[in-house]
């Protein structure tokens, strides 16, 4: 009944603190630094190191004098270090890095409604700051309305790329080729960095959502993996890529078409991802398709493959709805550094889902719904990643690498649903801010963890109404315990004789029942006496022992008087702890097992006594012959006689007073291996015997006392070795069997003595566990009970198998390593 009580109490405590509240416990919070207003709404945005010292600078464009654009580099302190203006809109912001001598360049592209052209910036960081400026070939306009002043032009050419592409030692810029409405330009297009002058291009009526450029299929060439969008503005069809549908393709570096495929029909977009989880220097490519429009088609992420000329459906992992267009980076993160990769994506109808490099959902706690995920960056430059998001009701979220609320930030742009959220640099090794900006107003945060005095409270807050419950629940344990200690008190021990009592640590009795109530305190004067040194010194004193010592129990034997007689008891006394943290005394009535114990005793006096005359009349026998003077010759065999029985005697003596030692081995794990080596190599073995020694493991572990172990292990040995008397085979093995299992619990190490010798007589197999039984005249008879009690002590079992005129095997199991939870 009690057991079934607490389980069920830990059952509901456990499922209470499980209950979370309202809202989500943040352990960090986004501490403001400082804040700057732009003159003006900022058209585009990005940051960029453009020192190549990790410090990443806020670049935004504006139109705040009618026909002058402006493109701005501010300092993270909102300080304008550098401004550019033209009459043309600036689009298109990138910053990319020039691999041969480590230069940032800042590009960006502009059209005058005819021609669209992609320029670069590169800053030398000197006083006065100076800037470099590189154009490269336009691409004119050719659609039909070009005439049109009313219709504004929105062509731009996106960098993607800087490195030399082809392997030719020459720097190729590769560039997106983007139209809103026109469809004119848009596909590819290479330049020659240094001239500034196009390689190649690769038009098409559809826009490039994603690039990727590796050598996928490692044949020593690098491949473009291109997908498109499909917005539906044309219905003309280029390079057979097309407006009307969803496609991949696979290009040389000379824009050559290798491969292309459709993947959807309608309105929809395919964002590109690869990485390289097994490292065998093959990414693996990744599509995430995302639709809208009337048609009902499900969006999905297709694991793909680049050989032998086609793209390779590997895996799919399909949506049951729609993922959240534009909200997602749709790019796989290595969120702790463990080569564990994980996709965040934006479910319409779920929120967040999360997908392995298998395509395998992961689980997560995180439940809000998503407007936007924003970056997975390590914030505190700790090896792990943060996730910076916005969710549906506008709070600025950063989550840990297990998709844990780590922070939130209301938007502090009510109104403004234009708002952006980045992770700057700082510096090397340096944590990075939190920038929050929105059209004209940009914040700077940092990610700090909440001091421990406001966690404790606000966790104690949130928590409070578990708390309560917990403690009542409790309380009411507490009282339960209470009431089942005094009525399981009050009648333990009444059918069967034991007196129970219990005291406090100090001595002070609380309680005990009737039998120990009539033995304690007959006079009935006594009966409210609360002290235990009053009712008992003895009883006293034994409960001060046993406090002040480290041990959990200990006994003794007292005369205590038991209704105007006097009665031997053993009084076991226990320590208690928890609530009933005293000594419990139990009062046991030695007549319980002293017949048994007679007859036990008597049988053991008897057979030690049969030893030690068989060996005192040997002595005697000897003696008058030494008094004999003329049997001079003779004399020093008799002296060696007696010597010898006198040796035996002391022997038995000493094996009887080791018997009936009482002690608690302090167990360890050892290797037997080396005590199996040292008893064999004490032993002097008569040369008719062969020993086999059967251990092919380097080493045995086991749960043993070494020096008891050897003794035991020296009697049984000595036992065979004494079983053959015309020679024989003695095989001494050790094994491990990891799933052995005997009444004693699993015991997996297995140590075996087995002899050729004259065997055991099947009437003689129960007699020999008895102290000083033996069939050998020169032998003591205590062996083979001391090896089975030093045995048992240790936790492990011994057996004996023998037949007659065949041999006997002795069987030692001990515990292993792995038994019973060690």
């Amino acid at each position: 009944m009690r057991s079934i009580a607490v389980s069920v109490m830990a059952l509901i405590a456990i499922m209470l603190a499980g209950c979370r509240p309202p809202g989500h416990f943040h352990t960090h919070v986004l501490n403001p630094l400082y804040k700057h207003v732009l003159d003006s709404p900022a058209t585009n945005w990005i940051f960029a190191d453009l020192q190549g010292n990790e410090e990443e600078y806020f670049i935004a464009t504006d139109n705040q004098f009618g026909n002058i654009n402006s493109l701005y580099v501010f300092h993270p302190n909102g300080k304008v270090i550098s401004q550019l203006g033209m009459s043309q809109k600036f689009r298109g912001l990138r910053s990319l890095t020039d691999p041969r001598n480590g230069n940032r360049w800042l590009f960006y592209s502009f059209n005058d409604q005819r021609r669209v052209t992609v320029t670069g910036l590169k800053y030398t960081w000197e006083v006065p700051l100076k800037r470099e400026e590189k154009l490269f070939e336009s691409i004119a306009r050719t659609d039909a309305r070009i005439d049109d002043p009313s219709l504004e032009w929105f062509a731009l050419v996106y960098p993607e790329i800087l490195e030399d592409i082809d392997g030719d030692g020459k720097l190729e810029l590769v560039c997106r080729m983007l139209d809103g409405y026109m469809a004119n330009p848009r596909g590819l297009v290479v330049y020659d960095f240094d001239s500034g002058k196009i390689k190649w291009r690769f038009d098409t009526s559809a826009n490039f959502s994603s690039v990727l450029l590796a050598d996928h299929d490692k044949d020593g060439k690098k491949e473009f993996i291109l997908s498109s969008q499909a917005v539906m503005n044309t219905s003309a069809a280029i390079n057979s890529f097309d407006d009307q549908s969803g496609r991949v393709a696979v290009l040389d570096t000379s824009g050559k078409i290798l491969y292309q495929e459709k993947l959807f029909d309608g309105y929809g977009d395919i964002q590109l991802t690869s990485i390289d989880p097994d490292q065998d220097g093959r990414p693996e490519i990744y599509a995430i398709i995302s639709t809208w429009g009337a048609r009902n088609i499900r969006n999905s992420v297709i694991q793909l493959k680049w050989e032998n000329g086609h793209l390779r459906k590997i895996k799919t992992w399909a949506l049951g709805t729609y993922f959240d267009r534009g909200a997602q980076p749709y790019q796989f993160q290595d969120l702790d550094g463990s080569g564990t990769w994980r996709l965040p994506l934006v479910d319409k109808g779920s929120g967040l889902v999360v997908l392995d490099e298998n395509l395998k959902p992961v689980k997560h706690g995180y439940k809000d719904f998503i407007k936007q995920i924003w970056a997975v960056e390590d914030i505190n430059q700790d090896g792990v990643k943060e996730i910076l998001l916005l969710t549906a009701d506008n709070n600025f979220v950063v989550l840990d690498h297990h998709f844990r609320e780590l922070a939130s930030l209301k938007s502090p742009f009510p109104g403004d649903e234009r708002t952006a959220m980045q992770a700057v640099k700082t510096g090397f090794s340096k944590p990075r801010t939190i920038a929050l900006w929105s059209k004209s107003q940009m914040q700077y945060f940092e990610l700090k963890v909440e001091p421990f005095y406001k966690l404790a409270f606000r966790l104690l807050a949130e928590y409070l109404w578990v708390l309560t419950l917990l403690l009542a629940m409790a309380m009411l344990y507490a009282c339960y315990i209470i009431y089942y200690n005094w009525t399981m008190f009050a009648c333990f021990g009444k059918e069967v004789g034991l007196g129970v009592v219990n005291s406090t640590s100090k001595g002070r009795v609380r309680r005990m029942n009737a039998v120990a109530m009539s033995v304690l305190s007959p006079d009935p004067d006594k009966l409210t006496e609360r002290s235990l040194a009053r009712l008992h010194p003895e009883l006293a004193r034994l409960v001060k022992a046993l406090v002040k010592s480290r041990e959990n129990n200990c006994e003794t034997t007292l005369e205590l008087e038991d209704e105007s007689k006097q009665k031997s008891f053993r009084v076991l006394a226990y320590k208690q702890t928890g609530l009933n943290r005293g000594v419990m005394l139990i009062l046991f009535p030695r007549t319980y097992d002293l017949d048994a114990d007679k007859a036990v005793w008597a049988d053991t006096a008897r057979r030690l006594s049969h030893h030690v005359r068989r060996h005192i009349t040997n002595v005697i026998l000897a003696l008058p012959r030494l008094e004999d003077e003329n049997d001079g010759e003779d004399k020093k065999e008799f002296l060696d006689i007696i010597r010898d029985e006198i040796e035996k005697i002391r022997v038995f003596t000493h094996s009887f007073q080791r018997f009936t030692e009482l002690k608690d081995y302090d167990l360890k794990a050892q290797d037997i291996i080396p005590s199996l080596e040292h008893v064999v190599a004490r032993i002097t073995l008569p040369e008719k015997i062969t020993l086999i020694k059967n251990w092919k493991l380097n080493s045995v572990h086991a749960f043993i006392e070494p020096i008891r172990f050897e003794e035991a292990l020296t009697n049984l040995i000595n036992n065979a070795v004494e079983a053959m008397p015309e020679g024989g085979i003695l095989h001494v093995s050790a094994k491990v069997f990891p799933h052995h299992t005997s009444p004693k619990g699993p015991l997996s190490v297995l140590v075996e003595i087995e002899d050729s010798g004259v065997g055991i007589p099947a009437k003689y197999m129960d007699e020999i566990w008895k102290p000083f039984f033996t069939t050998n005249q020169s032998g003591t008879g205590i062996g083979l009970p001391e090896s089975c009690k030093i045995i048992t002590s240790m936790g492990g079992e011994i057996s004996v198998q023998s037949e007659e005129g065949v041999g006997t095997v002795v069987s030692v199991w001990l515990k292993g390593e792995g038994d019973d939870g060690h």
